[in-house]
């Protein structure tokens, strides 16, 4: 029996695995893609897999990315991210720009809050809630 020869490449394979977003629709399946780790722009396909189920990716997609070891320019998309609700997206927004503003603050979100608590009422029941006696005569 013959031994199957294994080629170099494949026993010590490593995988550069990387997150990123997708910057630029090139073309039908080609992307380029911002690494998060980085902040490089390396120019992305995508997978068979991902094209044989017509998984859409759009701009602003999240994706995991198989960067070439020989050319580090260059990978395969083989997975998108689901994307995230409108409200999950505004919350880190959000704490993205509370951390940007008080970097050292230990502050609750209460005590930071500029909106006062009896701004929901009105004028009228503002005026009203002061304590008025009525005239006894």
């Amino acid at each position: 029996m013959k031994k199957k020869k294994s080629s170099p490449g494949k026993e010590n394979n490593e995988r550069f695995i990387f997150e990123g977003t997708i910057v630029d629709p090139i073309k039908d399946i080609m992307f380029h893609v911002r690494l998060d780790h980085s902040n490089k722009i390396v120019m992305g396909y995508l997978s068979g897999k991902i094209r044989r189920n017509r998984i859409r990716v759009l701009l602003g997609d999240r994706v995991k990315i198989l960067i070439n070891e020989f050319d580090p320019e260059k990978g395969k998309i083989f997975y998108r991210f689901p994307p995230q609700s409108k409200k999950s997206q505004l919350k880190k927004i959000k704490n993205d720009h509370q951390a940007m503003e008080n970097p050292t603050s230990t502050e609750s979100t209460e005590t930071a809050n500029p909106i006062r608590k009896d701004s929901y009422k009105s004028t009228d029941q503002r005026n009203s809630s002061k304590d008025t006696t009525p005239n006894q005569d």
